[in-house]
């Protein structure tokens, strides 16, 4: 399968009804944003349009969005390689749990909708899979409307996990 890096979002096409993801191509989205230090992803959904998305995500460390909330659907993590911190919160921003998602202990999460959560990659790298049953659209994930100090929240992450 020939795949365009040229994006930070990669849609895969079907091949015979089923959408197929080696190791070949973990290898590919890994080196890709080793390369271009950045974000990328594997679309598994047909377009932004589709109501089930599904995504396996490489995120650097270091590099993630501030804390959101889906407004229709549940959102499940799953990982595949290095570890992934979900951190969630609640609607003044106080942060009420940590899961450290990982081969070795959880693998996956679920996040229920409405609940302020981040995901911060805590290896230089982590691979997961993503979904949530809507249509990727602005008014789905809302930003949240708390203070985020991300300087302190990586600080007292590095420090937490030593």
């Amino acid at each position: 399968m020939e795949i365009n890096f040229k994006k930070k979002a990669i849609f895969l096409k079907y091949n015979s009804k089923i959408k197929e993801i080696n190791s070949k191509m973990i290898a590919r989205l890994l080196t890709h944003c080793k390369k271009n230090n950045s974000n990328i992803r594997y679309c598994l959904h047909k377009d932004k349009g589709d109501k089930h998305q599904e995504m396996i995500i490489c995120q650097k460390q270091d590099l993630f969005f501030p804390p959101k909330k889906n407004t229709k659907s549940d959102q499940t993590f799953l990982i595949l390689r290095g570890k992934l911190l979900l951190i969630i919160f609640n609607t003044n921003g106080k942060i009420i749990k940590k899961i450290v998602l990982s081969k070795s202990k959880n693998i996956s999460a679920r996040v229920k909708k409405n609940v302020y959560h981040c995901d911060i990659p805590i290896t230089n790298f982590s691979i997961h899979l993503e979904t949530k049953n809507c249509l990727f659209n602005k008014n789905v994930n809302k930003l949240a409307k708390f203070n985020f100090d991300r300087i302190k929240i990586l600080k007292n992450l590095k420090k937490n996990l030593q």
